[in-house]
């Protein structure tokens, strides 16, 4: 938000894929966001790397980068997800929606 990170905060309860990551942030209902994603040491980079973004369980993003394409501490972002207009492509950018909480 304002074009600056947010603090990501580790879940310590989760248990997963060992290559699976999984971060909270504090979010503002509203506020438009981006993903951004960088690899940096120890990360090897003689590997390709598949990348797939899910918020609230949804498919965002997904893709593959090349390790010719990426070096150490080379940054890559997601915007939103493309959506399909009639015959024209375009982004639907990501934003925070209102939190609802039930007991």
């Amino acid at each position: 938000m304002n074009h600056e990170p947010l603090h990501e905060y580790q879940d310590d309860e989760v248990q997963g894929e060992s290559r699976v990551v999984t971060r909270y942030i504090e979010a503002q209902s509203g506020e438009e966001f981006k993903v951004k994603y960088s690899f940096e040491d120890p990360f090897p980079n003689d590997k390709d790397v598949g990348l797939v973004v899910k918020i609230d369980g949804n498919l965002v993003d997904d893709g593959f980068c090349r390790k010719e394409k990426f070096t150490k501490g080379g940054a890559f972002h997601t915007e939103g997800v493309e959506v399909k207009a009639g015959s024209k492509w375009r982004v639907q950018r990501l934003c925070f929606g209102e939190l609802r909480i039930s007991k």
